[in-house]
């Protein structure tokens, strides 16, 4: 360090980012729960709405079931996306990707069907546009309520 000169690595960085001098940052601004996923509340994306979505849901098989559940856990801990797959047809003819979320020794795979909502979600997530906030069965209950 430079005798005399102080460096904050905030500042500098705010720099980079256009943030003006004095605002803080939010990590909460682009946190997603629940509600919000479901049009409930005001939020930074809405994937669907709560009666579509529970039809969408009753929709899938209950391999989609287990696997949109691991993926929203996935995404919930903030856990990285190594890579994913290009998108496919199912049996179904339902259009579909595989992600691979990085854990600490390995990965955790799960198959995400592109419907729902799901799709602008994942890509939301992969694009850092929101932190996920809810889990599958909390997405469930908050649609069930309206």
């Amino acid at each position: 360090m430079l005798p005399g000169i102080r460096l904050n690595k905030m500042d500098i960085l705010n720099k980079f980012h256009d943030v003006a001098e004095g605002a803080e940052h939010d990590p909460n601004k682009n946190s997603l729960n629940a509600q919000q996923a479901l049009g409930l509340e005001p939020g930074p994306l809405i994937i669907n709405n709560a009666h579509d979505f529970l039809v969408h849901g009753k929709s899938l098989r209950d391999a989609d079931v287990k696997h949109l559940d691991t993926g929203i856990k996935c995404m919930n801990a903030g856990l990285r996306v190594g890579r994913f797959s290009n998108e496919m047809l199912d049996k179904g003819g339902r259009r579909y990707i595989f992600i691979d979320f990085v854990k600490a020794r390995g990965y955790v795979s799960c198959k995400l069907i592109l419907e729902g909502g799901m799709e602008e979600l994942f890509n939301a997530y992969l694009d850092g546009k929101v932190t996920v906030r809810f889990t599958l069965s909390q997405l469930i209950e908050e649609a069930k309520k309206h």
